[in-house]
């Protein structure tokens, strides 16, 4: 069957569903919503993103000033779509926010008949050329990645593991966002402040009741779970600061640290107990999130 009477078919259906409406004119929502779900499915998507953003007040001898240093690991499992896999892997800070000093990327292959983490097949590259300039690496063709492992098959390999670890200065009382470059299904956010300092962080994307959970047990610590679908330009954005007349209160330095079992600061990230926890983050910043800075990964 032709595309074309596949498609009358499709506004026969939901014209039906919607009694009769004029879906089918050229300018209508459904003409655009329907090419735009067609591209969307066939582009590749990812599963399983883990954003881990851990930040440090670090004095700057040259300089001779304090700054906070970022160290944030993003990874996800890459799957092939119809059109392939995705062609790079790329960093770029569009506007400033931060200074990047330092990006590897990892990529890991699953062993067959075996769960995806199974490292036994991976490799790694470390990026040394950073434009200083405009703040990004260049892209990163992840075909050149993948044809360094020595096990790789393209006619059967159909996802696998990304790994980003970034080291960057980032500047204070800025917002500062990811966004989302393909569908991506489970996404988690932890952002950790040094001691002192507040975070502010909110999503922008089409919430899904009960399937969203913000966590903010301490200032210096913003979690996000969402066990749903996010699209292209959905993301989060956060802010970093120091209130006034705050005065610190000296903890454990362990207590904050991504991966610790502190109940107080780190969500439960287990697939079985994400989502269970509604905890409604007070902040929203639907009317204030910036769209003149931001940082992308790919």
């Amino acid at each position: 069957m032709s595309s074309r009477a596949l498609r009358k078919i499709q506004f026969e259906h939901y014209k039906r569903q919607t009694n009769g409406q004029d879906i089918d004119r050229e300018d209508s929502f459904f003409h655009f919503f329907s090419t735009d779900l067609l591209d969307l499915v066939k582009k590749p998507y990812r599963e399983d993103a883990t954003y881990i953003i851990h930040i440090d007040e670090v004095y700057d001898e040259k300089e001779k000033e304090y700054k906070l240093i970022a160290n944030e690991t993003f990874e996800y499992t890459c799957k092939k779509g119809i059109d392939g896999f995705q062609e790079y892997i790329k960093y770029e800070n569009r506007f400033g926010t931060s200074e990047l000093m330092k990006c590897k990327i990892k990529a890991i292959l699953p062993k067959k008949g075996s769960v995806l983490n199974d490292k036994e097949y991976e490799t790694e590259i470390e990026i040394q050329d950073i434009k200083g300039i405009d703040n990004k690496i260049y892209p990163i063709l992840l075909q050149d990645l993948l044809k360094k492992i020595e096990k790789y098959d393209p006619s059967s390999c159909t996802e696998v593991r990304i790994v980003m670890e970034l080291e960057y200065v980032l500047k204070k009382d800025k917002f500062h966002t990811r966004h989302m470059t393909f569908p991506t299904y489970d996404v988690q956010i932890h952002i950790t402040a040094p001691k002192g300092f507040e975070i502010v962080g909110d999503v922008f994307a089409n919430k899904d009741d009960g399937k969203w959970s913000f966590v903010q047990k301490r200032p210096h610590v913003w979690s996000f779970i969402s066990t749903t679908w996010m699209l292209p330009h959905n993301g989060f954005v956060f802010r970093v600061y120091q209130p006034e007349n705050k005065k610190i209160i000296e903890e454990p330095e362990d207590t904050d640290r991504p991966g610790s079992q502190d109940e107080n600061d780190t969500p439960a990230m287990s697939q079985n107990e994400m989502g269970t926890e509604e905890t409604e983050n007070d902040t929203s910043m639907d009317s204030a999130t910036p769209k003149s800075e931001s940082s992308t990964e790919e």
